[in-house]
């Protein structure tokens, strides 16, 4: 019979999260286009286009730490200032507690870190459910 540290030390570290998944994210919960996001230009330039970006960027430097603002930036054809200006403006409309704004990156941010967490061992192991709960 296996111990319970056993079993723990054989689950898998959480998956990483990639820019490419912020931006599935964020434009699957914003329902919004991916091409839209990523098209550059202020052409199209809606509001809720500008609100996905907005929210992109402030997801991808709290869920991705190590990538770069140019990395992020080239993601949605934005340059490095404009992704720490998104970051700003999503961190103000958080800080006023605008509720419209609130429920929608709370959404956002329960997937992510959903995904942070999920671990494939752990659920493609029904077994474990019981013993790690």
């Amino acid at each position: 019979m296996k111990s319970l540290w056993s079993v723990v030390g054989t689950v898998a570290l959480p998956d990483k999260i990639t820019i490419d998944d912020v931006l599935k994210i964020t434009c699957d919960t914003m329902h919004t286009d991916i091409m839209l996001v990523k098209k550059p230009g202020r052409k199209g330039g809606k509001r809720d286009i500008v609100e996905a970006r907005k929210v992109f960027a402030y997801f991808c430097i709290k869920y991705v730490p190590k990538a770069p603002l140019v990395a992020i930036g080239h993601a949605i054809s934005k340059d490095y200032s404009t992704i720490h200006y998104y970051n700003k403006e999503v961190f103000d409309m958080l800080c006023i507690k605008d509720p419209v704004y609130s429920v929608a990156v709370e959404a956002i941010d329960d997937k992510l870190m959903a995904k942070k967490w999920s671990n494939r061992y752990y659920n493609d192991n029904p077994q474990l459910v019981g013993i790690l709960s």
